[in-house]
């Protein structure tokens, strides 16, 4: 779920249409209905990203998963607002690692090879 839902953006669109049952919105009705204040380009660009999940269906294969995340969030914001900081967390320390292996790996001097111009 913290790959569908992987900002407090998402989560707070997530919560908002769960509480109106998934009826069809538009990003302006999103954005009147939002405790924070979001662009509705942004809002468009959360939906067209959650939307292929399933996330978004009332009925889909993550029911149940929202339901209790929306309701974890209700009980305790600060909790699910670790755990999302959390997996950003980790998400950016694995992106750095991999940029980190791949400017190191740029600097492996290996042998030369017979056939190349400066051998």
């Amino acid at each position: 779920m913290t790959e569908i839902v992987d900002s407090f953006e998402k989560l707070e669109i997530l919560v908002h249409l769960h509480g109106v049952g998934f009826a069809p919105r538009t990003a302006a009705e999103i954005a009147k209905g939002l405790a924070l204040s979001l662009p509705e380009d942004e809002i468009d660009q959360c939906l067209r990203a959650m939307r292929p999940t399933g996330v978004l269906e009332p009925t889909g294969p993550w029911s149940a998963a929202v339901a209790e995340l929306v309701e974890m969030y209700r009980r305790d914001r600060i909790e699910v607002l670790n755990l999302l900081t959390k997996s950003a967390l980790e998400r950016v320390r694995k992106e750095t690692a991999q940029q980190a292996r791949m400017f190191a790996d740029a600097f492996v001097l290996r042998p030369k090879k017979k056939g190349d111009p400066d051998a």
